[in-house]
């Protein structure tokens, strides 16, 4: 689930409410499956520390892919720095398959 939220000049920021429904909506999906982005691992904010930051999430943690290890920790700066290039489409699909395959 991903959400694209516009800003205008002038506009009242809703991009934290926004983000907290969508998170809401994810929650109550009980996905199967979750692929997560650390985007400070991405953007050179650190390691990826997304599956811990998740294990202490109260209600992620409590999803059915998350109690089952089906979470899918992507490589932050193939994902976020994609911008069109075809060697890291690929290693984002590799990435993928590899992760289902398991």
């Amino acid at each position: 689930m991903m959400a694209r939220i516009e800003t205008q000049p002038g506009a009242v920021n809703t991009r934290g409410e926004a983000a907290a429904a969508l998170l809401k909506k994810a929650v109550a999906a009980n996905p199967d499956w979750l692929v997560v982005l650390d985007r400070g691992a991405a953007t050179g904010g650190g390691q990826n520390k997304a599956l811990e930051t998740l294990g202490k999430h109260p209600e992620l943690s409590k999803t059915a892919a998350f109690k089952a290890g089906r979470v899918i920790v992507v490589d932050a700066p193939s994902w976020y720095l994609v911008g069109g290039r075809t060697a890291n489409v690929t290693r984002i699909v590799q990435d993928l398959t590899r992760a289902v395959k398991q």
